[in-house]
């Protein structure tokens, strides 16, 4: 999924590492793909779990990725949806 930056230019990288957040657990940034990777913890009424998240930079945009197969079912939101998914996967 991709989520638009704005108007302004934002820097990622520069968001995230001068603001110190790579140091702090669990945080974790690969400088070489300027990638951010951290466990998000989701917490509802009868349970709570975890999953892993990425954030990278695109020209205009930020890419976010979730992993794990279940995670990507629940997201779906309609089959068309599912289509354009695995037409974007395929192009990469």
């Amino acid at each position: 999924m991709e989520l638009p930056s704005g108007t302004e230019p934002f820097q990622l990288e520069q968001a995230f590492c001068s603001h110190g957040f790579f140091m702090m657990p669990p945080n974790h940034w690969n400088p070489l793909s300027k990638t951010l990777t951290r466990p998000l913890h989701i917490h509802n009424l009868s349970s709570s779990s975890s999953l892993l998240v990425s954030l990278s930079q695109r020209p205009r945009s930020l890419a976010v990725r979730v992993h794990g197969a279940q995670v990507c079912r629940m997201l779906r939101l309609s089959e068309a949806e599912e289509k354009t998914m695995r037409e974007q996967k395929r192009a990469l």
